[in-house]
């Protein structure tokens, strides 16, 4: 009984992968679909991943901190079962994961510069 169900859950996994597979080229088709335009999509995207990786970063900073109160309170507890460098370690990593962004942003201005400037090509024209 398991093994049917478990090879129903992967087929029903593998046609929606393959539904997704062929409908993402045909939503992002275009009538003037170049190596610029691709580029450009490409750049235009890196704004959304970093605000991705900034989110991520906040989430998952406040649900480790949020665990390691939890486990501070297990060692209080019990403190046999749970060490006490458990929740300091998860307690560092929340706090390192929540200044993420900020160390990106001070590390953005120390290579690139006090002044972010967006770059353009100038000089191609499309045959």
């Amino acid at each position: 009984m398991k093994h049917s169900l478990f090879s129903r859950i992967q087929s029903l996994f593998l046609s929606i992968l393959a539904f997704c597979c062929f409908y993402i080229p045909c939503a992002f088709a275009a009538d003037d679909l170049t190596l610029g335009s691709i580029a450009g999509n490409v750049q235009s995207s890196f704004a959304e991943i970093a605000k991705l990786i900034t989110a991520g970063s906040f989430i998952a900073g406040l649900g480790l901190a949020i665990m390691a109160i939890m486990k501070f309170k297990a060692h209080k507890d019990d403190a046999r079962t749970t060490p006490l460098g458990t929740p300091i370690i998860l307690l560092f990593v929340a706090t390192g994961m929540l200044f993420l962004p900020t160390v990106f942003k001070s590390a953005g201005v120390t290579i690139f510069g006090t002044t972010p400037t967006e770059t353009t090509i100038s000089g191609i024209t499309s045959i």
